[in-house]
């Protein structure tokens, strides 16, 4: 069954968020490994990147899935923290990723 992780920051943390609850929550990486722009979306946890849901010019919604990655044999659906236009993807299926890369930049609305 996958699982849904949502990313939020408080202070200096990012706090993800997995259901089911009973599992609990994780702490990640306070900072993206790389340079990331105002409205990137960075990996809360290192992984393989399974299916994009989104393509570049899509409009989507705060909570809406943009992609799945799968991390120790669990899929992890990765949603967009805000609403806003995808401007830029920087992983395709099969990437290998690591906490804190930058998987999306989306352009608030």
């Amino acid at each position: 069954m996958p699982t849904t992780s949502t990313a939020t920051e408080t202070r200096s943390t990012w706090i993800v968020r997995s259901a089911p609850r009973s599992w609990g929550n994780f702490r990640v990486s306070p900072f993206p490994k790389e340079e990331a722009a105002a409205g990137s979306l960075v990996a809360p946890l290192p992984g393989v990147v399974n299916e994009v849901k989104v393509k570049k010019g899509d409009t989507v919604s705060a909570g809406d899935v943009l992609l799945v990655i799968d991390s120790m044999k669990v899929f992890h659906w990765i949603s967009a923290p805000l609403s806003g236009r995808i401007a830029e993807i920087r992983v395709q299926p099969g990437n290998h990723v690591d906490c804190g890369a930058v998987l999306v930049v989306i352009d608030k609305c």
